[in-house]
């Protein structure tokens, strides 16, 4: 074999073994990307379930949206966009109703005792309407929000409270003695 031909193959041979290196490096990346993509699914659903166990079904909030905009395409300062998150219920057959968070009509917060619960792409809410569980981007927006959600929760639930108390002061005047 002549030189060049050696060269050739020589150069062939690294390339390869550059792209097998390559590959099995890609494999790593995704298999990072895939695990981070769990983590944060399983940590937003278990914040998510922890808020909903404290609401009833229908309450609801807005919150400032994330991430927010702060000039306008104008130039002017920007109105900042909210996101509404709400409690509700959602199944996916007729027996197996969960309580879930919702964060502009995507769920939060399936259930985990349900191995397929996050594999199944379509629940439906009480309503019949079908509502997909949230996507990463959606649930990395809740990670930057939750500290409003939670404290706007707390004051609709804080007002409630007060409001109940006060009409209950005033059944009791009501009531004969």
């Amino acid at each position: 074999m002549s030189g060049s031909a050696t060269d050739t193959i020589a150069r062939e041979v690294t390339s390869m073994a550059d792209l097998a290196q390559a590959i099995v490096s890609l494999a790593r990346a995704a298999e990072k990307r895939r695990g981070a993509r769990a983590d944060l699914v399983e940590a937003t659903d278990t914040i998510a379930k922890a808020i909903r166990k404290e609401l009833r079904t229908g309450d609801h909030v807005q919150v400032e949206k994330y991430p927010s905009l702060m000039v306008s395409y104008s130039g002017a300062p920007a109105t900042p966009e909210t996101v509404t998150y709400s409690a509700g219920r959602v199944h996916s057959g007729p027996l197996k109703w969960a309580d879930v968070l919702f964060r502009a009509g995507k769920i939060l917060g399936l259930p985990e005792d349900d191995p397929d619960a996050r594999a199944r792409m379509v629940w439906s809410d009480e309503s019949g309407r079908n509502c997909l569980p949230a996507p990463v981007e959606e649930r990395q927006a809740f990670v930057h929000e939750a500290e409003a959600v939670v404290k706007a929760f707390r004051d609709l639930l804080d007002a409630q409270a007060q409001k109940f108390d006060e009409s209950a002061r005033t059944a009791t005047k009501l009531t004969p003695r």
